[in-house]
């Protein structure tokens, strides 16, 4: 096995080694605002990067949508990678929609004290079913960036 391989395979275990996650679920019920929609539920979370959510059911281009969009910062002093992801479920932990965002290799990187914001987060939801919406999971992972050994 060549030099090169072996350390990309061995960048690649501590990447994920070092790969810190949490999940965070509950209970909200989202009403559909179709004008001038405010954020109805917040979920806050992340050890280095912290990560604010907010949720709100409104129409986005004539759809039903939920906006999941959320704002990040590093707070550390190391450059950072981060994966977002966000599901509703109805009161069956049915699912009804999700959504992800991932900030990370070389190109995804957020420098220490940098901020960035996930807004694509937007989950169409069928407009018999924007009433259902009774609860959230969201799972986040935060890991060091660590740049691949170059030859």
């Amino acid at each position: 096995m060549s030099l090169r391989i072996l350390s990309s395979i061995c960048t690649f275990i501590i990447a994920v080694a070092s790969c810190a996650g949490e999940t965070l679920e509950g209970t909200c019920s989202l009403i559909y605002q179709k004008k001038d929609a405010k954020a109805e539920h917040t979920v806050e979370f992340g050890k280095i990067v912290k990560g604010k959510c907010q949720f709100v059911l409104t129409d986005f281009f004539g759809e039903s949508s939920v906006i999941a969009n959320g704002e990040f910062e590093n707070t550390g002093s190391q450059k950072m990678n981060f994966h977002y992801y966000v599901a509703f479920f109805d009161k069956s932990k049915r699912m009804l929609g999700a959504a992800a965002y991932s900030n990370s290799g070389k190109y995804g990187v957020i420098g220490p004290g940098q901020k960035t914001r996930a807004s694509s987060c937007i989950i169409r939801i069928p407009d018999d079913l924007r009433d259902q919406i009774s609860s959230y999971q969201v799972t986040f992972y935060e890991s060091e960036y660590i740049e691949a050994v170059k030859k």
